[in-house]
C-alpha cells in the first residue's frame, strides 16, 4: 500500500503481506515473528529511507537487517501503540492469551522463551524508538534495552471532537468508567471504589461507556439498591461520549497495565478531573495539579482522593483547568508533525 504524507512517500505492509508466508498454520503468534522475513528482500530493494516497524513482531527481521552497518541499510525504528516488554512485566495473566490448559502449557515450555527473545530484539535492535509515553522509554533505559537518547516521546493525537468539547464549569455529580471491562482494567477496583461512593454520595452516579460488556453483567455486581444509579450504555457516538465526559466530574480508570490510554487524555479534554494508575499516559499525571495517581488495586486511596474532588468544587475546577491545559495542544496534525521532526533528526545524525 502506497501513500502520500507531508509530502514523504510512505509504503505501508499490512500483515497480510508476510502472515501467510508459510504453507502450514503456525498459530498467529508464529506466523507474525517468523513471516516478517518474507519482506526483507522488498525492504532493501527499495531504498527507503526509514522503516518503521508496529509492534514486537519483527524481532528476527530487525536483527537481520541490523547486521548491515549504516549507512548501507535503511533507519530501522520500533513503533508501538505499547511497549510489549513492559506489558509482560506490568500486566497480570489477564492480558495472556486464554488457551486450553494442555496449550497453554506447551507455549510456556517450549515457544514462550522464543517468543520473548524475538520481541527482545525488537527493540533491543532497532537504530531509534518512538513510544507514546516516558514509561516506556523509562523501562528500556532502566532495563539497558536502548539508550534514552536513542528514544522519544510521541504521543497519540485527540480527535479534534474532544479538543473542541464545550467548557463546563458546573458540572454533574456523575462518575465515568470509560473502556473495555476485563480484568486488565481491573474492573474489581472499579466495582469497590464505585460501591463504597454511590452508598457515600446519594446523589453520586456511574456512567459507564465503552465497557464491551452486558448492563446485566455489570448491574449484577453492585448491590441492588445502587442500580437506578447506574447507567451502562451499550453503544454511544463519540459525540454522545464527549457530551458525558464535558459533564462529568471524574473519571475512574484504575488499569493494570496501558499503552496509552487514550480515555485519560480524551476525559482531560472534556475537562472531567482523571483519578488513574501509574501506567501508560496516567504515569505521567501530575498528582493534584492535572489529576491523580493511586497504586494499583488501592481502593482506599482511590476513595478519599474520589471524595475529595466531589467535596472540594474550587480543587476540581483547578485540576480540571490545568489538564485541559496539558493535553489541548495533542491534535494530530501537531503529533505527526512531531513525529515527522524526531524522524528528520534521526536521518540526519546518520554518519
Amino acid at each position: 500500500m502506497r501513500n502520500s504524507l507531508l509530502g514523504h512517500e510512505v509504503f505501508v505492509y499490512p500483515p497480510e503481506a508476510y502472515a501467510d508466508a508459510f504453507p502450514f498454520n503456525l498459530g498467529t503468534t508464529l506466523s507474525y515473528r517468523l513471516g516478517s522475513l518474507a519482506l526483507e528482500n522488498t525492504l532493501l530493494r527499495e531504498k527507503f529511507d526509514i522503516i518503521e516497524f508496529y509492534g514486537a513482531e519483527f524481532g528476527l527481521l530487525i536483527s537481520r537487517l541490523a547486521n548491515i552497518p549504516l549507512p548501507h541499510r535503511p533507519l530501522l525504528v520500533a513503533h508501538t501503540n505499547g511497549l510489549e516488554l513492559l506489558a509482560r512485566v506490568q500486566s497480570d495473566d489477564s492480558v495472556q492469551p486464554k488457551l486450553r490448559p494442555s496449550l497453554r502449557r506447551f507455549v510456556a515450555s517450549l515457544l514462550q522463551p522464543l517468543i520473548n527473545k524475538l520481541d527482545y530484539w525488537a527493540f533491543a535492535k532497532v537504530d531509534t524508538f518512538s513510544a507514546l509515553c516516558t514509561a516506556d522509554i523509562d523501562f528500556m533505559s532502566h532495563n539497558n534495552i536502548l539508550s534514552i537518547d536513542r528514544c522519544a516521546v510521541v504521543e497519540p493525537g485527540i480527535d479534534s471532537c474532544y479538543l473542541e468539547a464545550p467548557w463546563n464549569r458546573s458540572k454533574y455529580n456523575w462518575i465515568v468508567h470509560f473502556g473495555t471491562w476485563c480484568s486488565r482494567k481491573d474492573s474489581q477496583t472499579t466495582v469497590e471504589v464505585v460501591a463504597e461512593l454511590l452508598t457515600s454520595n446519594p446523589h453520586l452516579e456511574f456512567h459507564v461507556i465503552g465497557s464491551h460488556s452486558s448492563k446485566p453483567a455489570i448491574l449484577a455486581l453492585f448491590d441492588i439498591s445502587l442500580h437506578c444509579r447506574i447507567h451502562v450504555y451499550s453503544y454511544l457516538s463519540v459525540e454522545n461520549i464527549v457530551d458525558i465526559l464535558s459533564k462529568a466530574k471524574v473519571l475512574l480508570f484504575p488499569s493494570l497495565y496501558e499503552g496509552f490510554g487514550m480515555a485519560i487524555a480524551e476525559a482531560m479534554a472534556c475537562g472531567c478531573v482523571v483519578v488513574a494508575t501509574p501506567t501508560g499516559f496516567g504515569a505521567e499525571i501530575r498528582d493534584g495539579v492535572d489529576g491523580y495517581i493511586c497504586n494499583f488495586r488501592d481502593v482506599n486511596t482511590m476513595i478519599c482522593k474520589y471524595q475529595n474532588i466531589l467535596d472540594n468544587e474550587l480543587l476540581r475546577m483547578q485540576v480540571a483547568s490545568a489538564a485541559h491545559k496539558r493535553v489541548n495542544g495533542f491534535s494530530w496534525t501537531n503529533q505527526v508533525s512531531k513525529l515527522e521532526g524526531f524522524y528528520k533528526s534521526w536521518l540526519r545524525s546518520i554518519p
